[in-house]
């Protein structure tokens, strides 16, 4: 296949993503990958989680905005929850009241976004991103967890009721991902799906530098650093427990918090082998890793999820250069076993953590599994699982291209004609305004409450025109707004600064001098056509500009384009 007969790769401008997930994003190095990749490439992506009181409701970053659902009620409901004892039937109604009310919340966030692709992550965001979505909208589910499994203290009816929900829910996706392969062959086979299950690992980036102090070479112990939340089914009491069978020289370092550190503390109180960091922000996890030794990852295969798992933890340590003391599980066995970088233990058997971490710190031991780990870091990274995220993304972006008209304006749709309502009258006070009102426009206006006296209103309302009558209009105007594909051309032919209400533009070329600007939030309207029509050097500039191409010489071109393909 030549190269001007592949497919060309689409690179996500004027699709917007709505990822969906129940936290506050602060801690989340999955989602936030994701929405960063997916922002680098073009696409416009909103992230809607929980609020909490540690983090704003809006929040923009580099390449993605978050928004935060829940404020008010739910976080007040949440510290209502924590007051009251626990397992008792006040606590249960009041987590239900919250869950509800959450739920809502998320819901209508979502929706807001207008989205073409909606993501859930994880089966307590499945529900919002299945109603969320419309006929002609895609949805991704991306499954970190086997949740009806992972919650081993509820009662086994509990558990068999969210699998047949799960079961109903998933069929509704377009593409399920998740985290490894085994938890992917666990969902294929007990929901009988069709579809193939994809799955991208929670890989950092290659290549990180490192940031902060390095640990000395005569430090005399070994440290085995475990990172992450202290809580239960993560094997952190056994490992605790470990410590008295550790050689003098080898030592544990926990960084972290969680529900269970006041007993972990307990446990360790003789120990002088054992103490507690403070936690470190999320991009820096690596980093702070390269000050340990080897890496622990001591999780307790106490429920099918546990059992299955592929921990962030693990691909960090790799990252940091460190070799792997982890669980004797399935995931983490294969990868310790297939590329020689550590070793495995039984999590309930503290001395054999002990006898493991004694192993893998001796000078030798590590100056061998260091060199292997560099190149297996090679292999788990990033920037290859980006490729199968985009990959994904982009089949549902080829499919939605000519699926998915532009974000225009429907006067069919009254929450939209009342907000374009209230824009024109905010910029008819800087400017006049004139509105060619479609007639089946005019009787939805009135009924919300519009007046039709340009006196009072600041707009000049008119009857519908043709294209005759509104060819002159563009010239003689300061900026243009418009849906219309017709009048932007016109605009963009007269030099006429434009501002389109969509997502996408057919004519790419009127964009890069100025010419036509996209609106794809209709908030966006008054403030962009005030600002831009009031900047006269802008004014000018645009007017003195020509659109690439548009010189009248199309035809030359192409017929010396067809000579040349067809040249001998």
């Amino acid at each position: 296949m030549t190269a001007s007969m592949r497919k060309p790769r689409f690179d996500g401008r004027g699709l917007r993503v709505c990822m969906l997930v129940r936290n506050d994003l602060v801690h989340d190095p999955r989602v936030t990958r994701h929405a960063e990749t997916l922002g680098a490439h073009g696409y416009d992506v909103t992230v809607v989680c929980t609020a909490s009181q540690r983090t704003p409701q809006l929040e923009r970053r580099a390449r993605y905005t978050i928004v935060r659902a829940g404020h008010g009620i739910p976080v007040a409901l949440e510290n209502l929850a924590q007051r009251s004892r626990p397992r008792s039937v006040f606590r249960l109604l009041v987590r239900l009241v919250q869950v509800l009310i959450l739920q809502l919340a998320l819901l209508r966030a979502a929706r807001r976004t207008a989205a073409h692709v909606y993501c859930s992550n994880d089966l307590d965001t499945l529900l919002i991103g299945v109603l969320a979505r419309r006929r002609d909208r895609r949805l991704i589910y991306d499954c970190h967890e086997l949740w009806p499994d992972m919650l081993a203290t509820v009662p086994e009816f509990v558990r068999r009721a969210l699998r047949s929900y799960e079961g109903v829910l998933i069929e509704r996706a377009d593409i399920v991902t998740t985290v490894n392969e085994l938890i992917a062959g666990v969902i294929s086979t007990r929901y009988s799906l069709a579809v193939p299950i994809h799955t991208i690992y929670n890989c950092p980036l290659l290549g990180r530098r490192r940031k902060g102090k390095t640990k000395p070479r005569g430090t005399r112990r070994r440290i085995a650093l475990y990172q992450g939340r202290f809580v239960p089914q993560r094997g952190l009491e056994n490992l605790v427990r470990a410590a008295k069978y550790l050689l003098p020289d080898v030592e544990i370092v926990l960084r972290g918090y969680g529900p269970i550190e006041t007993e972990l503390r307990a446990l360790a109180a003789n120990a002088s082998n054992v103490k507690f960091v403070r936690p470190v922000a999320m991009n820096r996890l690596v980093d702070a890793a390269r000050d340990a030794d080897v890496g622990i990852v001591p999780y307790v295969p106490s429920n099918l999820n546990n059992y299955l798992a592929s921990p962030n933890k693990m691909f960090e340590y790799i990252h940091a250069g460190l070799p792997i003391a982890a669980s004797d599980i399935p995931f983490m066995r294969r990868i310790v076993y297939e590329n020689d970088i550590g070793v495995v233990f039984d999590p309930t058997d503290p001395q054999s953590i002990a006898g493991s971490l004694n192993k893998v710190t001796r000078a030798q031991e590590l100056r061998r599994q260091r060199r292997m780990v560099v190149t297996t870091a090679a292999k788990y990274h990033w920037e290859i699982e980006s490729r199968k995220l985009l990959r994904l993304y982009g089949r549902l972006g080829h499919e939605l291209r000519m699926k998915v008209p532009p974000l225009t304006i429907s006067t069919d749709e009254p929450h939209r004609l009342q907000e374009i309502q209230l824009a024109l009258r905010r910029i008819a006070r800087k400017l006049r305004v004139l509105f060619p009102i479609h007639p089946r426009a005019r009787p939805r206006l009135v009924k919300l409450g519009a007046t039709m006296d340009s006196g009072r209103c600041g707009v000049v309302y008119t009857r519908p025109m043709s294209d005759v009558q509104k060819t002159p209009l563009p010239k003689n105007a300061r900026r243009v707004r418009t849906d219309s594909g017709g009048v932007r051309n016109k605009a963009s032919l007269l030099r006429t600064p434009c501002a389109t209400l969509r997502s996408t533009t057919e004519r790419p070329e009127t964009r890069p001098n100025g010419a036509n600007r996209l609106l794809i939030h209709l908030k966006m309207i008054s403030s962009t056509i005030i600002k831009i029509a009031t900047e006269h050097q802008l004014e000018l500039k645009i007017r003195s500009l020509r659109t690439p191409f548009w010189d009248g010489c199309a035809p030359a071109r192409m017929a010396q384009i067809i000579q040349e393909s067809f040249a001998w």
